[in-house]
């Protein structure tokens, strides 16, 4: 789950105040597929940019991961322009290292990326909330042998602009909410809203924190409410827990009415529908009064009552949508199947046309067997010529078909979020498209040996015909 939040980043500022050794491994998203430089890379890189610096690699048994040692400041520069290469959404790092205490604090444009840097950590344990006035997250180290990391995340305004703010939140939403507008198909539920900044700047680092708090629910794969606390597990290739403090989220009441509410998102699936709806009502209720009230979960259980109600006639009618979509492919199918079945039929009775006519030529005696003779390779050569061109037409109609069909099927799954669509698919139309190959592989083969058995009954035909009589 962890890679979902992940985001690529580029380092604009490290400062290191000693030259004690850390330890870190760098995690990119880039293009989608996930690169994990590791720091032997990362040095190797450095060494051919910057050749007066000496790296060395140290320890390598220390903690899990490899610790680095540089006897130069400029490794920052070039730190930053490897991560620039790299590309990716703008994030700022600061690094402060301490004797026997490693402490880093990252000013992250979007509260998502904090996760770019959680899933690199190797010797990570614990994280949890450490303000309420601002979206912190401090991670704590408690293994034994290792320093003591903290790292703090917050969004200065200052660092980005609301539209890059705005942009990052819809890619973060797209992704774990069921509220989105899909442009390519248009009758989905697009009753997704935007935040909007409400420009007092308490409210919306309010809002911040709740919304980090709602991305880490969401994407956890497990959470639970245990002493007054929301504890999410990311299972990755490190567990790592979030402990959330209820009592940094307001008043007793409020305190009371948000455990309420994250035991009310975590009853039932799907949780990323009630979260969704937690979150919109946040959004569009809270937010732009700033005050938390009672009826905040009867609103919020409220309006998912409403989704679901729509939700289920518009999943209704998008199934209708769907069934109609492949069923028109698998007729189309069909009919493409069928137009060389009769293709197939005409040229086998062609054939056997014209193979009595060249025997009924061959033996009459008006003088047109020298006609028959020179006009037989080239009627051959047609014939060949048009089924290979059919066959190839036909084979080439029924592989856009399936590929329309797998496409539109996965298309649609990824849409509602559920793939019962990709076993349709493969209960229902992949046999149907199997046995239209089948078809045509037999018509194939069926024509081959036609084709073969008529050519040497022609020539033998042929040649008892234009061969010397005896009298």
């Amino acid at each position: 789950m962890l890679d979902i939040l992940s985001r690529c980043f580029n380092v604009t500022r490290i400062d290191q105040t000693t030259e004690d050794f850390f330890s870190f491994e760098l995690h990119f998203t880039v293009c989608g597929m996930q690169v994990s430089p590791s720091i032997q890379e990362l040095v190797d890189y450095l060494d051919s940019r910057c050749a007066t610096d000496r790296w060395e690699i140290q320890d390598r048994e220390q903690m899990t991961g490899q610790s680095v040692r540089s006897d130069s400041s400029n490794w920052v520069n070039h730190l930053h322009t490897f991560c620039q290469e790299i590309g990716g959404d703008p994030i700022q790092v600061s690094f402060v290292i301490k004797k026997k205490v490693q402490k880093c604090r990252l000013n992250v444009y979007d509260t998502s990326a904090f996760s770019t840097f959680v899933s690199g950590i190797t010797f990570l344990d614990q994280l949890r909330l450490v303000s309420a006035e601002s979206p912190h997250l401090e991670i704590l180290s408690v293994q034994s042998e290792s320093p003591l990391l903290e790292t703090k995340f917050f969004s200065p305004n200052e660092y980005a602009t609301l539209e890059q703010r705005q942009q990052q939140r819809v890619r973060i939403y797209e992704q774990f909410g069921s509220f989105h507008q899909s442009n390519d198909y248009p009758f989905f539920p697009s009753d997704f809203c935007l935040t909007q900044k409400s420009g007092n700047k308490a409210i919306d680092l309010s809002f911040e924190r709740y919304e980090l708090i709602f991305i880490i629910a969401a994407l956890a794969n497990r959470a639970t409410i245990k002493n007054q606390k929301l504890l999410a597990v990311f299972e990755g290739h490190k567990v790592v827990t979030f402990e959330i403090e209820l009592s940094r989220l307001g008043t007793t009441n409020q305190i009371e009415l948000w455990r309420s509410c994250f035991s009310w998102v975590y009853s039932s699936e799907p949780i990323s529908d009630r979260l969704a709806m937690l979150r919109n009502i946040y959004s569009l209720d809270v937010l732009p009064r700033g005050i938390l009230q009672d009826d905040f979960l009867q609103k919020v259980q409220g309006q998912y009552q409403l989704f679901l109600k729509d939700n289920s006639t518009t999943y209704i009618d998008i199934h209708h949508k769907i069934q109609t979509l492949l069923s028109s492919i698998s007729e189309q199918a069909q009919r493409s199947a069928d137009s060389f079945s009769h293709q197939f039929i005409a040229q086998f009775l062609a054939s056997v046309t014209y193979f009595l006519s060249i025997v009924i030529g061959g033996n009459s005696n008006t003088g047109s067997s020298k006609f028959y003779f020179y006009l037989t390779p080239i009627i051959w050569l047609f014939f060949l010529a048009h089924y290979v061109i059919s066959e190839r037409q036909a084979q080439k109609d029924l592989d856009h078909l399936a590929d329309r069909m797998t496409k539109s099927n996965f298309a649609f799954g990824a849409l509602l979020d559920n793939y019962h669509f990709l076993k349709i698919f493969d209960e229902q139309y992949t046999p149907i498209i199997e046995h239209l190959r089948g078809k045509i592989k037999t018509y194939k083969l069926i024509w081959q040996w036609w084709v073969f058995l008529l050519f040497v009954a022609t020539l033998i035909f042929l040649f008892f015909s234009f061969s010397p009589k005896t009298n």
